[in-house]
């Protein structure tokens, strides 16, 4: 891209250059976020509460990589904005790449929309993995309740206060 191509406004070549980047630090973000979930989900799925574990507290870390990353964008977002005379705030990608030429528009709205399907991926594997865990600490829940006597959490009742029998008390008192 030339620098005129670049300038459909008055954005300047660092600026672009530092958009693009942050862009690429975000799409490496994902990636990074996509693999600790199938790791969570794979140590859901296998019952490795030590993997779960470490899994998990690498997702605490990926959240406070993800605040970094969201205050970096809006600062090269400001800047670009600043330079191209864009007077919303909080500036959007979209507006930006608006004011930009067919050629220098193309990568800033091919990695938008990468990210926004890798963000209804995220979103999609972590639900997932969220149910996968849900179900085994009910499953877990029930077999204990049944074993001890205890009442397991939120599951042990219907909606009307009734008691529900637990899906597993058949398998218990089979093998009692």
């Amino acid at each position: 891209m030339n620098s005129k191509q670049a300038q459909k406004g008055t954005l300047s070549r660092a600026a672009y250059d530092a958009l693009l980047r942050h862009l690429a630090r975000e799409r490496d973000w994902q990636q990074s976020a996509r693999d600790s979930l199938l790791v969570v989900r794979r140590s859901a799925v296998l019952g490795d509460v030590t993997q779960l574990d470490a899994a998990l507290r690498h997702q605490h870390s990926l959240v406070s990589a993800q605040d970094e990353l969201a205050t970096a964008r809006q600062s090269v977002l400001t800047q670009a904005a600043e330079q191209l005379g864009i007077r919303q705030r909080p500036a959007t990608l979209t507006v930006i790449a608006g004011r930009l030429s067919p050629e220098a528009r193309l990568p800033i709205v091919s990695v938008r929309r990468e990210l926004a399907g890798g963000a209804r991926g995220l979103r999609e594997l972590s639900r997932g993995a969220m149910a996968i865990i849900v179900q085994k600490r009910q499953i877990v829940d029930g077999i204990l309740g049944d074993l001890l006597g205890a009442a397991p959490t939120e599951s042990r009742y219907a909606a009307d206060g009734h008691r529900q029998d637990s899906p597993t008390r058949a398998l218990v008192e089979c093998r009692s």
